[in-house]
């Protein structure tokens, strides 16, 4: 056996040992997992949480100590004062007729999901201790966690076998799709322009009900912000209108979020086929109906199933009388006769609503499984369960295919 491979081996064995004192081990002495302490766990939240840059703060994040939980209503669902005499007491007693907990309440249903990650030896050389494992694993997968649970908040599309492909973004509903199905939807695809504007915003607080309107906040990414400052962060006069908005509009802040998408597909409707029998996942190949070959190119994008749960964007790298290559593979199997645009890629959304709307539970159930894979490291598989809800979609809206770029 070559020298510098058995002291690979030699310090691997070693490594083992440490981490043996760090985190429980199996019944044969190997690491297994550990199980993080409720009071690790609601410390770990907190830390997503800040690694979210602050946004997190801003929505109502629920800590849980079982897989479902059942919460109250914050929002005005209507009026709280009343006459004397209103409201029905039980005064200790049970079976009382009319008098029951309000019907206003949210279940929470955590869902399993898991990351996984590697560590070598020579990471763990100075990070073995159990205190300074625990804040390295913390350091590498806090700020991970916060920025995929931010896009699933927004961008959520829950499927019955979501694709690792797509990260969370199929386990859970977010808001622009809660908000599609309810119909607070202010769509700009048919408007006069899809330019950002105060005058869009302002339209869109007045569909709110005026009980909503009371801490409704604005959500926006990075590049519709950049436009807005553009139009209307003027301080110094350069532009002309001398005028400044900061971040707020009618009375409303905006939060510029860089994870929101300003890069969704805009269909071009003219361009348009469907899917001759089923496409399967996995193939790189598209079979269709319509002859495309005047109208696409490689590196165009195609849009499938616009509008659906399982939408997905792909890169076009070759075109045939009757199929398109794409760049990437089929993550969902395609049905037959589904609808594919020739797409922009210059659409994206705001949302405006009471952030603390907005709800995430992470139930205090997290484990870390090990694997040793010798003589390099260990690979870890974090698991946690989690939901994503809205209180009151009423208290919501969308704006939809904002124009977020000139191609």
């Amino acid at each position: 056996m070559p020298v510098e491979f058995q002291k690979r081996l030699e310090k691997s064995a070693k490594k083992a040992e440490e981490l043996k004192k760090a985190i429980e081990t199996g019944s044969d002495g190997i690491p297994k997992n550990f199980h993080w302490k409720e009071e690790q766990a609601e410390q770990f939240i907190d830390f997503v949480v800040d690694e979210s840059a602050g946004l997190l703060k801003k929505f109502r994040v629920v800590k849980m100590s079982a897989p479902t939980k059942e919460i109250a209503f914050l929002l005005d669902k209507g009026k709280f004062l009343k006459p004397a005499g209103s409201y029905k007491r039980t005064h200790g007693q049970t079976g009382i007729d009319g008098a029951q907990f309000g019907n206003d309440k949210i279940m929470l249903n955590a869902v399993k999901v898991e990351g996984m990650f590697e560590l070598t030896d020579d990471e763990l050389d100075d990070n073995i201790e159990g205190a300074k494992l625990e804040e390295h694993i913390k350091q590498i997968v806090g700020k991970k966690i916060a920025n995929e649970i931010v896009e699933a908040v927004f961008y959520g599309r829950k499927l019955e076998n979501p694709s690792g492909e797509r990260g969370i973004l199929n386990s859970f509903n977010g808001i622009k799709w809660i908000l599609k199905q309810k119909g607070n939807v202010i769509d700009l695809a048919t408007a006069s322009s899809r330019e950002v504007s105060r005058k869009v915003f302002v339209k869109s607080k007045k569909v709110l009900k005026t009980k909503y309107r009371d801490g409704a906040e604005i959500f926006i990414d990075s590049d519709i912000k950049t436009d807005f400052d553009e139009l209307y962060n003027d301080p110094n006069g350069t532009r002309g209108n001398g005028e400044t908005v900061k971040d707020s509009v009618s009375n409303m802040k905006i939060n510029d979020i860089p994870l929101m998408n300003p890069e969704q597909a805009f269909p071009i409707k003219e361009v348009t086929t469907t899917t001759s029998g089923v496409n399967q996942a996995g193939r790189n190949t598209i079979n269709i109906n319509t002859d495309l070959q005047s109208k696409l190119k490689a590196g165009d994008s195609i849009v499938v199933r616009y509008g659906e749960k399982d939408e997905v964007v792909y890169t076009v790298e070759t075109v045939s009388s009757n199929s398109i290559t794409i760049v990437e593979n089929i993550i969902y199997n395609i049905p037959a006769s589904s609808t594919i645009y020739k797409t922009e890629l210059n659409a994206s959304d705001s949302i405006i609503s009471n952030p603390k709307n907005i709800i995430i539970g992470i139930q205090k159930d997290m484990i870390l499984e090990t694997e040793r894979v010798a003589p390099d490291g260990y690979k870890f598989w974090y698991k946690m369960k989690m939901d994503i809800q809205i209180e009151n979609p009423e208290a919501a809206i969308l704006i939809e295919n904002l124009k977020s770029k000139d191609l």
